[in-house]
């Protein structure tokens, strides 16, 4: 057939072509808790959103069950922009077989103030969300930074019944709306972001859950507001409650019930009540084995003390009442352990100190002869650790990584003030090693052979910080090192700085003797010139 007669029979012919798409796997977020739900996704997902510096719009996909399947990562933008088209979004959700998406967005700004443009993103993504069968649990704005969100959902009415009507008309007509009285070029904001009109401020919800809840617990329970100071940024506002007749309370923050109140989510009366049932619980909990008496006396209570390290930054307001004691940029503080079983502690202020009449020097003193024999240091290799986490048998592939901790795996990373722990490290290793702080609650130690550099190492301890691990267990994000000859704990930039130091102070007096050295030969040499003149000359036996 010639060319003219294969075009004709083209025209004819509608061809079939085969579409192959597939997922590519690369990388991921952890977590230090189970990403089984889209609360757990999104909370993951913030975190590390929260330290771009652009704007990213981010996709989760979930399963018939909601459990997060996968995330992806739709489109980067600039600093206050970001373009994401609904194809993109749900191509995603489609190849992951996905019966429901997250859509999350990040503003570097820090800002959580949501834009109309954001809000039309939202409503044309539920709407093509109904096309395709794939709902859309929820459109979250990420602050950059802080990592606090705005939930379309909870906090406006795109998501709401009574506002379908709204999405619907919008989806049909682009930007004008026709519905009663909401007859306008654009959506308004009022419509879209309501605020309830009976919005109530914080003490005033206080007031109200204290009056719900002594209304429903029984009568002589005492419930007044507490403020409680924490370290590593745990601190928040509460209530504590007490049965009649007990000195010993419950505390329990109620900062998410207001915030629920808040978002209509549940009723002041809803949240009374899941308080009751927390409370209840925490009451039969409650360690009965305390001796109250005994917390008024040093000497009866200072062979319950041990440590716990802290970063000096992130408390320094708290440590301004707490005794302490800096190595490099962590504060190791004093706590007595009241009840092991429960975890039951309690911080040493500085208001303690002076009941008991000792110095701060005693107090750690007391502490650190202490701690080791109530919360003996462990240490394992990382394979060990995994292994037990796990349950299953894993072989060691890093056996020069070890994790240090106590023997109940919390505030474990205060062993690094135990007397003597740093030379059994370096006795275990051979030699000098860095430090790397996993968490408030344990320590990764990895020799220093000489292959290691420290800054790759404090990337790798910033970049799990941010991604990994919670605020409340964040230690540092330096690395440490120990110099076994020196016998110097320090800052592993500081060490570096003393090598460097050294190297260049033997260079330079390798230079001063090379060139006394090089003057000492041409005073020699000199020398032999006079000599060798003054030496008289002969010439045929004859001096001259």
């Amino acid at each position: 057939m010639d060319k003219d007669g294969q075009k004709k029979k083209e025209r004819y012919k509608l061809g079939k072509v085969e579409v192959r798409l597939k997922l590519t796997k690369n990388g991921g977020l952890y977590s230090t808790e189970p990403i089984n739900s889209p609360s757990a996704a999104v909370k993951v997902m913030a975190k590390a959103m929260a330290q771009l510096d652009r704007e990213y719009v981010c996709v989760v996909n979930l399963n018939s069950q909601t459990q997060p399947i996968n995330y992806n990562i739709v489109s980067i933008g600039t600093l206050d922009s970001a373009a994401a088209s609904r194809a993109n979004i749900f191509k995603s959700a489609i190849l992951s077989n996905a019966s429901s998406i997250i859509l999350l967005h990040c503003h570097p700004s820090g800002s959580l103030k949501p834009s109309m443009d954001d809000a039309k993103l939202t409503i044309s993504l539920i709407q093509a969300g109904k096309l395709m069968d794939i709902k859309v649990l929820d459109h979250i704005i990420v602050a950059g930074g802080s990592g606090k969100t705005f939930s379309f959902r909870e906090k406006t009415g795109l998501f709401n019944q009574e506002y379908a009507v709204v999405a619907e008309d919008f989806a049909r007509e682009g930007s004008k709306l026709n519905m009663g009285k909401i007859q306008t070029d654009g959506i308004r904001e009022d419509v879209i972001f309501h605020v309830k009109e009976d919005s109530m401020d914080f003490k005033e919800f206080r007031d109200e859950i204290k009056q719900s809840l002594a209304e429903k617990m029984e009568s002589g329970t005492s419930i007044e507001d507490t403020d409680v100071k924490k370290l590593q940024g745990e601190s928040y506002q509460g209530i504590i409650v007490r049965p009649e007749d007990s000195i010993i309370g419950v505390t329990i923050s109620i900062e998410d019930a207001y915030k629920a109140v808040e978002s209509g989510s549940k009723t002041v009366d809803e949240v009374a009540g899941e308080i009751v049932k927390r409370l209840e619980t925490a009451f039969e909990d409650r360690p009965a084995n305390i001796d109250i008496n005994a917390l008024a006396s040093y000497e009866a209570m200072k062979d319950k003390l041990f440590l716990e390290v802290v970063n000096t930054d992130m408390n320094k307001e708290m440590l301004a009442d707490v005794p302490h004691k800096e190595i490099e940029d962590l504060s190791v503080v004093c706590r007595f352990e009241v009840d092991r079983d429960n975890g039951a502690t309690i911080l040493i202020t500085n208001n303690m100190l002076e009941r008991y009449n000792i110095s701060e020097e005693q107090l750690f003193a007391d502490a650190e002869a202490n701690a080791p024999e109530i919360a003996p240091v462990v240490i394992n290799g990382l394979g060990d650790v995994i292994s037990d986490l796990t349950g299953t048998d894993m072989p060691d592939i890093t056996p020069s990584v070890l994790v240090a901790t106590n023997d109940r795996k919390c505030m474990g990373a205060a062993v690094i003030d135990y007397p003597g722990f740093m030379d059994d490290v370096a006795d275990k290793v051979g030699g000098d090693f860095f430090v790397l702080p996993s968490s408030i609650h344990e320590l990764l130690i990895i020799k220093d052979d000489g292959a290691q550099n420290f800054r790759d190492l404090e990337t790798m301890v910033h970049e799990v910080n941010a991604t990994v691990v919670d605020s409340s267990d964040r230690l540092s994000d330096n690395v440490y090192h120990f110099d076994n000859d020196n016998k110097i704990f320090e800052l592993a930039s500081k060490h570096n700085e003393r090598e460097n130091s050294k190297e260049k102070d033997s260079k330079s007096k390798e230079k001063r003797n090379s060139v006394l050295g090089d003057l000492d030969e041409k005073k020699d040499a000199c020398r032999a010139e006079v000599r060798f003149a003054e030496t008289p000359k002969k010439y045929q036996g004859q001096e001259l």
